[in-house]
């Protein structure tokens, strides 16, 4: 009965599966888009928290992130409130992963033992960033490629829906019965 269904319409099977590859990439591409979206608005949040003087206490690009060959920023500082001594390590909002020179133009700005102006979240003392508002620079390729895979998905499931000519080329099997009569 399946393959029965397969000849009458080869190409149904085809379309469904890139229907559901679609979706998911387009889903990925979404949940990427909100996650950044959220790491921008806490980031413009971060411009407006009151700020106190911090030191570095490490800083250096670091091996890891990704599949082991990229590299993210690693800034650490201390700062005090009210007596209290807090350590934070995140430089910006988004994504740190990426190059070497992309990591080490970070840190550069962010010398070992160097005096630094500390975002802290007027809610949460241990919550802090040293650059607000703003996301790290490798952020932007992220949100580039969600872009695409939104826009890629939107156009492949469009055109599986409504034009599967533009993807599908029409079968040319013929009906086992006239395969016989030519051989």
């Amino acid at each position: 009965m399946e393959k029965e269904a397969q000849q009458a319409n080869p190409g149904v099977f085809q379309r469904v599966y890139l229907l559901i590859f679609c979706t998911f990439i387009g889903a990925l591409s979404i949940f990427g888009l909100v996650h950044f979206g959220l790491d921008y608005a806490a980031a413009n949040a971060a411009g407006s928290w009151p700020t106190v003087e911090g030191i570095v206490i490490e800083s250096e690009p670091v091996r890891g992130c990704g599949k082991g060959s990229s590299y993210y920023p690693v800034v650490k500082y201390s700062y005090v409130i009210d007596g209290t001594t807090f350590r934070g390590d995140r430089v910006a909002y988004g994504n740190g992963c990426g190059s070497y020179s992309g990591a080490r133009s970070v840190t550069k700005n962010f010398q070992l033992g160097a005096a630094v102006t500390v975002h802290v979240n007027p809610s949460d003392s241990t919550d802090s960033v040293l650059t607000a508002p703003g996301v790290l620079p490798d952020t932007w390729v992220g949100v580039l490629l969600a872009i695409a895979g939104v826009a890629f998905s939107s156009w492949f499931i469009w055109a599986t829906v409504f034009r599967p000519s533009l993807l599908f080329r029409p079968s040319q099997r013929r009906a086992p019965s006239a395969q016989l009569e030519t051989e």
